[in-house]
């Protein structure tokens, strides 16, 4: 069943054995997904929705988050769409971000009120919550001007409850934004990219999924923004001759209906 739209139509994109996923994740991370995934995976791309989805669907596991903190690229102080999205806030409205990791997107913006959402039982932060969205909108909806998710949303089991969540919990008028990974761009073909597989990245993201994601969040979609292609980026070490015209990951901006 897609996770995004519940339907169970598909198209066959390939397969990755647990041999191989735990070569490329031991090579490159020193990681062993053996623990985790015993079994082979087949990427699938749901018809209805175009999102693309690594079945079985397995859990990220908090050890893996826990071992990719060991290297400094992986949870940034900034990103590219922190210079987009910071345009979008003023001292005036209420923020929601889901995945903050420790909130330096808030030291871009000038919003009085800030809320993150971050599973890390050992961050102290008054305005870091350890809570999942779906549940943080039961108690706040409709409550946000504007809610943010960077690079979150692939690593989600159940992207159709994530989006409920986001959407429910912003105003009418209010302002979504959500950035993923772009694997219509030369990241498709970085098969040995162990990031951009499970138990990592579970699902890959396309504008027609981008485009789908609008109905769950009552929402119109309004701009998509790409990153520069950068060719030091470390994911173009898998790829020969990648595409330089757009970089690897979208951000999409809805509004609230």
């Amino acid at each position: 069943m897609c996770p995004l739209c519940l339907k169970k139509e598909f198209r066959f994109i390939k397969s990755i054995s647990a041999h191989n996923l735990a070569q490329i994740y031991s090579k490159e991370l020193n990681f062993n997904t053996y623990n985790y995934i015993d079994q082979n995976l087949d990427l699938l791309e749901c018809a209805v929705c175009s999102l693309q989805t690594w079945f079985p669907i397995i859990s990220s596991p908090s050890e893996l988050y826990s071992h990719l903190q060991n290297f400094s690229w992986y949870y940034q102080e900034h990103k590219w769409e922190y210079d987009i999205c910071k345009k979008l806030v003023d001292k005036d409205k209420t923020i929601l971000e889901v995945g903050c990791g420790t909130g330096s997107f808030r030291l871009h913006i000038k919003s009085g009120s800030y809320t993150g959402l971050e599973f890390n039982p050992t961050l102290q932060d008054p305005e870091i919550h350890n809570q999942t969205v779906e549940s943080h909108s039961l108690e706040r909806a409709a409550y946000y001007d504007c809610a943010f998710s960077f690079q979150v949303l692939e690593h989600t089991t159940c992207a159709l409850t994530f989006l409920q969540g986001l959407g429910h919990s912003v105003k009418c008028g209010g302002t979504i934004a959500i950035s993923v990974p772009f694997n219509s761009s030369y990241l498709q073909y970085a098969d040995g990219f162990a990031l951009n597989l499970p138990p990592h990245h579970l699902t890959r993201w396309h504008i027609p999924s981008l485009l789908y994601a609008a109905k769950i969040l009552n929402c119109n979609l309004e701009s998509l923004h790409f990153n520069k292609f950068n060719s030091l980026d470390y994911e173009t070490r898998f790829v020969n001759d990648p595409e330089t015209h757009i970089g690897n990951s979208v951000l999409a901006i809805y509004r609230k209906l």
